[in-house]
């Protein structure tokens, strides 16, 4: 007998090379921060996450300003959910 398997593979972005830059409207800046970082977008954030570079999520968020002070400096990971249901991901660094 032939015995035929079939998988499919779902690739999660977890390391700084697999994020994409940013196509929407969401800009998240400065880059690199210190204290703050902000989101400025049309229209409006619903929720904001932070991730260090292993993936595990460190920080969420419904504000337009992100008070990242707490964090270590380093290269951390963000996702973005706007009020219209997209997604931006992308990464900057915390002085």
């Amino acid at each position: 007998k032939n015995i035929t398997v079939s998988t499919e593979t779902t690739i999660i972005p977890t390391a700084i090379d697999n994020v994409p830059e940013p196509t929407t409207t969401c800009r998240v800046y400065p880059n690199p921060c210190v204290d703050y970082l902000f989101i400025e977008s049309v229209p409006n954030v619903a929720s904001g996450c932070v991730y260090n570079v292993e993936g595990r999520e460190v920080m969420r968020s419904c504000q337009r300003a992100i008070d990242v002070s707490s964090l270590s400096a380093g290269i951390y990971l963000y996702s973005i959910k706007l009020s219209d249901g997209t997604i931006q991901r992308g990464k900057f660094v915390k002085r």
